[in-house]
């Protein structure tokens, strides 16, 4: 697309007359697998900031999952053997399913405070259960949230920059009309 062409998608987003699709694993690998001297080469913009939030959130998924497998033990004793499995399932069928479609939060948030209020509810028996109550939403959290900061952040981007849409068109940003 030359320049023209852009300024033109630009106004046209800006006015809502285009959608801007961002596919979320393309997003995800370009702000975590993408070398950052390749990113400034190509687009001429280091991004510092996005690709910080991005990996940490990234980081934080499996962070969490470690911490949580290693609190169940003290927190659910033999009933780990069970937990444990089921965490490990449930993160990659969950964390998978975190890159597919739209980046909708709500329905983990809603977890996450369920399980705070759960947390609560049992805080009389003892800090390793409070400890894993609040830990196991958290790697899927972590891995809605590097998704949807990725496509957030990519979306931006190429509004704003010409030669990251150029790179990325057609293969993680697509457009398409509104209808009205």
């Amino acid at each position: 697309m030359d320049t023209k062409d852009y300024q033109e998608f630009v106004k046209r987003a800006e006015k809502g007359e285009i959608l801007i699709g961002v596919e979320p694993a393309v997003a995800r690998k370009f702000f975590t697998d993408t070398d950052h001297s390749f990113i400034k080469e190509k687009i001429g913009e280091a991004l510092f900031i996005e690709r910080f939030f991005v990996r940490t959130c990234w980081l934080l998924e499996y962070i969490c999952l470690l911490a949580g497998i290693i609190v169940s033990i003290f927190a659910l004793k033999w009933y780990s053997i069970i937990a444990i499995p089921v965490m490990l399932i449930a993160s990659f069928v969950l964390g998978g399913k975190a890159s597919m479609g739209r980046q909708k939060i709500g329905g983990v948030v809603f977890l996450v405070i369920i399980c705070a209020l759960l947390a609560y509810y049992f805080r009389d028996k003892g800090t390793s259960i409070i400890v894993w109550l609040v830990l196991f939403p958290l790697p899927y959290f972590f891995a809605r949230l590097t998704y949807k900061l990725a496509t957030i952040f990519l979306r931006l981007l190429s509004v704003r920059n010409e030669k990251a849409f150029n790179l990325l068109y057609g293969k993680g940003i697509f457009l398409k009309e509104t209808q009205e």
